[in-house]
């Protein structure tokens, strides 16, 4: 056996052994297309309605400010979606900046070659963040849900993955990965909202 089958069969492959090496951002927008083919087809071409008066209540409900007034006399009032969004960006920062996961995270996306020789399980790394970001999204689909009540399957969602990434480029997060805050992306969504 060559050095290459060997290691497979002693240690297992990763994650793009298996894959084929595709690249993640080309996986990524097929499994889009998967993904919203599959809510077409669940939704025969047509809108999933919520029937719960409270759901819409994320969205369009939050804490009023007190002493501040809007330009036309009515009080402003900061959405619990807000509160959300505020809150996983704390958290993520915390996460990228302050724990080891982070370093390795920053590690993998700024060489992943040197994070290998580094001894950080790439794979790992990578998966843990596809879990993380599939988390973030889904919390998102919600708020985004809860704000229209509905969810009409033939356009939703159309093209917010290019707002989301002229939202972290906005805020100063290389394309090419290891460099970027998360303070930066919230400024580039807020810039873009």
């Amino acid at each position: 056996m060559d050095g290459r089958l060997w290691s497979i069969a002693r240690f297992g492959a990763g994650v793009g052994d298996y894959l084929g090496k595709v690249v993640p951002f080309v996986a990524t927008l097929v499994g889009l297309l998967v993904f919203r083919s599959g809510a077409l087809v669940l939704a025969n071409g047509g809108t999933f309605r919520s029937e719960n008066s409270g759901w819409s209540a994320v969205a369009s409900e939050g804490v009023v400010i007190p002493f501040v007034v809007a330009a036309n006399g009515r009080p402003v009032e900061l959405y619990w979606s807000a509160f959300l969004f505020l809150g996983m960006a704390v958290v993520l920062g915390v996460l990228l900046t302050r724990t080891p996961y982070g370093r390795r995270l920053v590690a993998v996306g700024s060489n992943e070659k040197a994070a290998k020789y580094a001894a950080v399980k790439v794979d790992q790394v990578r998966v843990w963040s596809y879990v993380i970001l599939g988390v973030c999204t889904g919390l998102a689909a919600w708020v985004g849900s809860a704000k229209l009540n509905s969810v009409p399957s033939s356009n939703a969602g159309q093209l917010y993955e290019l707002e989301a990434i002229a939202a972290v480029v906005i805020g100063g997060t290389a394309l090419t990965g290891g460099r970027g805050r998360i303070w930066g992306t919230v400024i580039g969504v807020l810039f873009l909202g």
